[in-house]
């Protein structure tokens, strides 16, 4: 395990740098975007990338999932997952192009008409790398996977700004996703053939035993994805595209810095669980050390976003902007509180338990967008609040379908790690809230000087109760 610790450490230290450039290039696209284009420009790439989004788990069919789990794939096995994987890409773009139309008509948005056939390119260049990428997580090739993902988010940023000040307007945004995602997948391409060349080699009979784990996971994906998306979609039908892009930014701002967190947690741990997934013993103790860790990271970026919105909003967005606050606020707690089970997610990929994440899905799909649809009668702000009631009543169900059915965790102690890092992050929201209701000096100080007080108390706070897992994590 010596040789695998070592692995895993120098994986996060690389992922945790790919990460980092990937939140610093989009927040700073965003910066400047903000400040170009309409609210409304914003509205219709939410759109877009819904679609898009959507799109991407049908060109998948779950077969990485497949491939992280499965121990012993062939180069013959290997080979035809890659053409079928390129040629359902192909085919779910032509199907976009057909139904762009729809799309368009729908939200009555003629824009929609280019932008989304445009942005789906991404989808058939995707479909050249994204095997090989998965490849590279599998055998815990972090560093190659950080390297590229740094290159390609640099090309992102280049060209967003580039177009952004040239006067394309929206297709900033687009060209922007673009050269990221085409430049990323060709650099995979290459690198990965290297360690598995692809055969010119397909035969359907080898792809079955991957496509039936990854049939589940593509099902509760697409179920996933609407529920995780179904706030766009009805803010979009009832509230129109500048509602839309207010909500968007808030709910952008929120995940964005969650993004250095979730990469890193699932790139590693997710492969290094498969390689566990027979010993139950080792499995719950390595559970639970990663539970950790990334519960007090939720904690710190989310409810650091919380207790710091307001300044932030200001000197980011502008102060025209401070209407999203409110909503950062209730979106903070949403996906921090969603986001606690995202290791027990990566559990059920090791094991290969798709199918206990479809059925969870499909009831969690049968509820909240009544919810959602309910709120959106009333204001953005409420539609909020469905969310994050919507969470709240499925807490418990979550438990009992995942952490009780994979690993036997009964519930007090599966949120054990949840309540602690709620219990050390309320005395810094509380002094960082009230430096800012007292403060008075520019946005972007206010900010500086909160932010730096929320991350000393927290630290303090760390070193006082979980003194041995910060000392574990400084040597390492």
């Amino acid at each position: 395990m010596s040789s695998l610790n070592k692995q895993v450490y120098s994986g996060v230290q690389w992922i945790t740098l790919s990460t980092i450039t990937l939140v610093i290039t989009q927040m700073v696209s965003t910066a400047v975007l903000v400040r170009l284009l309409d609210k409304s420009d914003f509205g219709l790439m939410a759109l877009v990338m819904v679609v898009k989004g959507f799109a991407d788990i049908f060109m998948d069919f779950g077969i990485t999932v497949a491939i992280l789990h499965k121990q012993d794939m062939s180069q013959n096995q290997y080979s035809s997952l890659y053409w079928l994987n390129m040629f359902a890409g192909i085919i779910i773009y032509v199907v976009i192009c057909l139904i762009s139309p729809l799309i368009a008509s729908f939200y009555h948005e003629i824009a929609l008409l280019k932008l989304i056939p445009l942005m789906c390119l991404a989808i058939p260049f995707s479909s050249i790398g994204r095997q090989q990428k998965t490849l590279l997580q599998k055998e815990l090739y972090f560093r190659a996977i950080a390297v590229v993902d740094i290159i390609s988010a640099l090309m992102g940023l280049c060209a967003a700004l580039y177009f952004a000040y040239t006067g394309w307007g929206v297709y900033a945004l687009v060209f922007s996703n673009l050269a990221r995602y085409t430049v990323g997948n060709i650099i995979y391409f290459f690198v990965g053939v290297k360690i598995v060349p692809i055969k010119l080699h397909f035969k359907l009979s080898e792809t079955l035993s991957s496509l039936k784990i990854g049939g589940y996971h593509t099902v509760s994906q697409v179920i996933n994805y609407f529920t995780g998306s179904f706030d766009v979609l009805i803010i979009g039908k009832l509230l129109g595209a500048e509602g839309l892009g207010i909500y968007n930014l808030a709910k952008d701002l929120v995940t964005k810095p969650s993004a250095l967190v979730a990469p890193i947690a699932s790139k590693v741990a997710t492969p290094i669980f498969s390689k566990m997934q027979d010993d139950s013993e080792q499995m719950n103790r390595s559970f639970f050390s990663v539970q950790k860790i990334v519960s007090y990271l939720n904690g710190f970026v989310y409810l650091g976003v919380f207790a710091l919105a307001e300044p932030f909003v200001a000197f980011y967005y502008g102060e025209k902007y401070l209407v999203c606050v409110p909503l950062i606020h209730v979106l903070a707690i949403y996906y921090f509180i969603r986001q606690y089970g995202d290791t027990i997610g990566m559990v059920c990929i090791a094991k290969g338990r798709t199918d206990i994440d479809m059925w969870w899905n499909i009831i969690v799909v049968c509820f909240t967008p009544l919810v959602l649809w309910i709120g959106a009668q009333y204001s953005i702000l409420v539609v909020t609040f469905a969310l994050l009631l919507s969470q709240l009543v499925l807490t418990y169900p979550g438990w009992y379908m995942y952490s009780n059915k994979l690993l036997g965790i009964p519930f007090i102690r599966y949120y054990n790690n949840f309540l602690k890092t709620v219990g050390v992050f309320i005395l810094p929201i509380i002094v960082s809230l009230l430096l800012i209701r007292f403060l008075s000096f520019p946005a972007i100080v206010v900010f500086l000087i909160t932010g730096a007080v929320f991350t000393v108390i927290t630290f303090v706070l760390l070193l006082v109760f979980e003194n041995s897992l910060v000392n574990k994590i400084v040597r390492r």
